[in-house]
């Protein structure tokens, strides 16, 4: 994803992102304030994790296996 616009359109999706000291894949569930929420799954619980937009070095659409 390019810019914010597409991570907006993106709510909802299943996401991987790249920061800078870890990776994770999980439904993203909102982007505000240059935050990301992104529930990830953690040895069955679901956790709840918010990233900086400027922590982030990729992010993309993910394949939930």
């Amino acid at each position: 994803m390019e810019n914010k616009e597409e991570i907006k359109e993106s709510v909802g999706q299943y996401v991987n992102v790249k920061t800078i000291n870890e990776t994770y894949e999980g439904t993203l569930l909102s982007y505000e304030d240059d935050t990301l929420v992104v529930e990830i799954n953690i040895k069955g619980r679901m956790k709840k994790v918010s990233i900086k937009e400027t922590d982030i070095k990729k992010i993309r659409l993910a394949v939930k296996i």
